[in-house]
């Protein structure tokens, strides 16, 4: 279900998510959209003081936070799978975006954190050869594996469910976005 939440305030929490199989190189893609695409488009253009594209075990999905905009940053989200696409990826961007990602995963943590992320890995079964396997196929995409996940995020996209926390008058300007509209 489609949910807006009024809240006072100025500014919009905006989420778009979708249910996604665990894929590791999802990641690259998650890093372009994250520093290319959203950052530009949604936070220097749209005045957002964050965005993002997440991928998980379980879920995908694109979000903005302390956004002035709610319609236009769905109609940003909506043009992103065509944008990525339709760019050019040289070699040196593709390694930029690989490295980024795989550094995501291997960044050093302090103790509690690592303790929180071993907990995470026993817990669901996250061996060494998996993350091992995980770095190889982030390290394996190409710019045709880039364009073929683009066309499969527009696929997925087009049955997201959105979620939004905003402020009243950008949630009425944008109430046919939504199923249930809710005032906290």
């Amino acid at each position: 279900m489609n949910e807006a939440f009024i809240i006072d305030g100025g500014v919009n929490y905006d989420i778009l998510t979708w249910p996604m199989e665990r894929q590791a190189d999802r990641r690259v893609l998650a890093r372009i959209m994250s520093y290319e695409y959203l950052w530009h488009n949604i936070r220097e253009v749209g005045g957002a003081y964050g965005t993002g594209m997440l991928t998980r075990a379980q879920t995908e999905g694109l979000y903005t936070y302390r956004d002035p905009h709610l319609t236009e940053s769905y109609e940003t989200f909506a043009k992103a799978p065509e944008a990525l696409a339709g760019r050019e990826y040289t070699e040196k961007d593709l390694t930029e975006f690989i490295v980024g990602a795989v550094s995501e995963m291997d960044s050093p943590k302090k103790p509690n954190a690592e303790a929180k992320e071993l907990d995470r890995r026993y817990f669901c079964g996250i061996t060494d050869a998996m993350l091992a396997a995980d770095r190889k196929a982030m390290c394996s995409v190409t710019a045709e594996t880039i364009r073929a996940q683009a066309a499969d995020l527009a696929d997925r996209m087009a049955n997201a469910t959105r979620v939004v926390f905003g402020s009243k008058d950008a949630v009425e300007a944008g109430k046919q976005l939504f199923d249930r509209i809710e005032t906290l």
